[in-house]
């Protein structure tokens, strides 16, 4: 619309000198109030605006971007360490001690890679290396969701240090 106002009033001119000719003498025409400054100052803010407005949308979508990546990030961390919590609660559910002479008991015999345990069949708080190796109960095999597999596609391991103070492990 702003457009087509400017080609009118370009053309504008052109018609009324046409007409001059057959005025009066001593009458002249004039364009008191000229709107093309108007019109053009319009269309330029427009499209300041536009750019603006564009730009800020691209630096929202990136911020998007950025926190959809962040998000998925701490998930997965939440994740991890809700597993690990798991491991820690059921690694301290084993026995351990120290006896009277200062040596340490411990749980030798339960099966820990099976969720409830089973009092026989595994190597209970033993193993070392642990870290360096797969050893039953001191690795899990997850997919990517966290469900237990069969096979050593994605792997998880631990490993148990023992103080008189506390039981840390290490993952």
């Amino acid at each position: 619309m702003r457009a087509l106002a400017l080609a009118t009033l370009a053309l504008v001119p052109g018609c009324w000198a046409d007409a001059t000719v057959a005025f009066p003498p001593g009458l002249e025409w004039s364009i008191p109030y000229d709107t093309t400054h108007f019109v053009r100052t319009s269309i330029i803010e427009v499209l300041m605006a536009t750019a603006l407005m564009v730009t800020a949308v691209a630096s929202l979508a990136q911020l998007f971007a950025l926190s959809t990546t962040r998000n998925t990030s701490a998930k997965n961390t939440t994740f991890a360490a809700v597993l690990a919590q798991q491991k820690m609660e059921q690694l301290r559910g084993l026995a351990w001690g120290f006896d009277t002479l200062g040596l340490p008991v411990t749980d030798i015999s339960t099966d820990i890679s099976v969720v409830p345990e089973q009092a026989i069949g595994g190597t209970g708080l033993a193993p070392g290396g642990s870290l360096g190796q797969n050893v039953r109960g001191y690795c899990d095999f997850l997919d990517k969701n966290g469900v237990s597999l069969p096979s050593e596609k994605e792997a998880r391991r631990y490993a148990v240090t023992f103080t008189r103070e506390l039981i840390a492990t290490q993952r």
